[in-house]
């Protein structure tokens, strides 16, 4: 998993705030 780490990382910041805009972070953190 450590290939494109750098490359990943802002897509997976997009994904976690559109998670967390929709409230399914706090849903999954329960």
């Amino acid at each position: 998993m450590t290939v494109n780490v750098d490359k990943n990382l802002p897509v997976l910041a997009v994904v976690l705030n559109d998670l967390k805009q929709a409230g399914i972070v706090e849903e999954i953190l329960k």
